[in-house]
């Protein structure tokens, strides 16, 4: 009699598992419809099981199709509590009553190779505790759009026209409808950097600024979408380098300098562009410069005081010229030289003054 009470006993044991924290359990809805290509396994007895499928045309099933079905059969025919948990978490899938995994959701924006299906089924009554682990390969799923020809630094100058190609960069993915986008850190340079859609390349789209320091240094980041799932990011690195504009300034002014201007030829240009660029040149010297090298008429008013310099020196006014360089520095050489003289025959003058006054103090004192 006693071995049989413990044989009784033995049995209603057999089978139990370590009960363990559980997530809410759920009976779902009563849809049927399964996959013909999706696999069926059950799993009878106690414990844990680790099974495999493949899930056919992933992109293509639809809100409330099976994907799964999991069979845990009670051997008392009790009614089994079933929950889902996904790895990774994911909230296109639920488990219904008997077992069937199924889509709440579209699975067009899934986008991933695999997914693991980690379900619990429970007997409510005498609290066994079953657990069934799917991985599932998703054979059709969507895929992500992949940017490939860019990632690396490069340099730009602040000068750099705007509508300028930086990078071109290619998209590959199944789906014909992929809109990209661009970011960038700091955000401020989204100012100066744009995308090209049509040609797939990150242009230039405003003038650059090498003087405003925040914006020298941008990680321009682009991302692709095919409207359900988004492809890796890809950067540029763009630093902005300095050019010295003070030639720019000077370039093609018609030959304006501080002496004169309105100065004829390409000649007159080059003697105006060296005279904006000379730190410091007296009147005199800027209008003689840009003359000569011109050949043209003195306008303006540092044009009309340079000849009158000229004339206070003795010189004889600026006349075309038609030689040489050579002959050119002479002339600027003699005036300077003329300038030179009077200045000392001023100091001669002044210094005779002051002795003729002390002669003559001296004489009314005797």
């Amino acid at each position: 009699m006693m071995e049989n009470i413990l044989l009784i006993l033995f049995l209603l044991g057999f089978g139990q598992a370590q009960i363990a924290s559980l997530p809410d359990f759920s009976h779902g809805g009563d849809n049927e419809a399964a996959q013909s290509s999706n696999t069926t396994s059950d799993l009878n007895g106690s414990g844990e099981g680790q099974l495999t499928t493949t899930v056919t045309n992933t992109e293509n099933i639809k809100a409330g199709d099976t994907v799964y079905k999991v069979g845990c059969p009670d051997h008392n025919n009790d009614s089994v509590q079933y929950a889902l948990i996904t790895e990774p978490v994911s909230e296109l899938f639920r488990i219904d009553t008997g077992g069937m995994i199924r889509a709440s959701r579209d699975l067009k924006p899934l986008c991933a190779s695999s997914i693991n299906f980690k379900v619990t089924c429970k007997d409510p009554k005498d609290s066994t505790v079953r657990r069934v682990s799917v991985k599932a390969t998703l054979d059709g799923a969507n895929r992500q759009p992949t940017i490939t020809g860019i990632n690396f630094n490069t340099d730009v100058a602040e000068n750099t026209t705007v509508g300028t190609t930086l990078a071109t960069f290619s998209v590959t993915d199944d789906d014909s409808n992929i809109s990209c986008r661009l970011t960038s850190t700091p955000a401020e340079s989204t100012q100066y950097f744009g995308l090209d859609h049509t040609q797939r390349s990150i242009i230039v789209k405003s003038k650059l600024n090498y003087e405003q320091p925040q914006t020298r240094h941008t990680n321009v980041t682009v991302t692709c979408s095919d409207g359900f799932c988004a492809s890796n990011l890809a950067y540029v690195y763009i630093r902005v380098t300095d050019v010295n504009e003070s030639t720019d300034n000077a370039t093609g002014r018609g030959g304006e300098g501080d002496g004169g201007r309105g100065l004829d030829g390409e000649g007159g240009r080059e003697g105006g562009n060296r005279t904006a660029n000379t730190t410091v040149v007296t009147t005199t010297e800027r209008m003689e410069e840009g003359h000569s090298e011109g050949g043209g008429e003195v306008e303006g008013r540092g044009g009309r005081e340079g000849e009158s310099e000229r004339e206070r020196a003795g010189l004889k006014p600026l006349q075309k010229k038609t030689g040489g360089k050579r002959e050119r520095q002479k002339e600027r050489k003699a005036a300077r030289q003329a300038r030179k003289d009077k200045k000392k025959e001023k100091r001669r003058e002044r210094k005779q003054k002051r002795k003729n006054k002390e002669r003559k103090t001296n004489t009314e004192g005797e």
